[in-house]
């Protein structure tokens, strides 16, 4: 949704994503919910604060995969926002 640039749609989504119960189990979903809400936030401040912050710790735990699939997401929304 943001690609498309609609935040408010995608914040909506993200809410109801963050009502469903998540164990340990589902941790990379979990940093994702929380990327993905920093991202909506980024659409209205412009603050990359959030993000870089999350990056950096993603890429401190040594999930790199994780780490560059973010980071492409991130840039791509830097670019339309």
């Amino acid at each position: 949704m943001l690609k498309f640039q609609k935040a408010s749609d995608a914040k909506i989504i993200l809410g109801k994503y963050q009502t469903l119960p998540m164990d340990d189990r589902y941790t990379f979903e979990r940093i994702r919910v929380n990327f993905m809400s920093a991202l909506i936030d980024y659409t209205s401040t412009k603050d990359n604060s959030h993000i870089s912050s999350l990056l950096l710790s993603i890429q401190n735990l040594g999930l790199d995969h994780l780490y560059s699939d973010l980071k492409f997401a991130a840039n791509q929304i830097f670019k339309l926002y």
